[in-house]
């Protein structure tokens, strides 16, 4: 969740990621599709190091 957003992954043939409303569940936005494939991944918080 990032502010009053929850992002999501579908991907698909329409988008990739999109923003959901927290409250309402309304889109907020969405992007171009990548044609990736959906895949079960667990979400993970970190920064990456040189």
């Amino acid at each position: 969740m990032v502010d009053d957003k929850i992002i999501v992954t579908p991907a698909g043939e329409t988008t990739t990621v999109i923003a959901l409303d927290k409250m309402t569940g309304k889109l907020v936005w969405k992007s171009e599709s990548l044609q990736a494939h959906r895949s079960n991944m667990s979400p993970m918080d970190g920064m990456l190091s040189p």
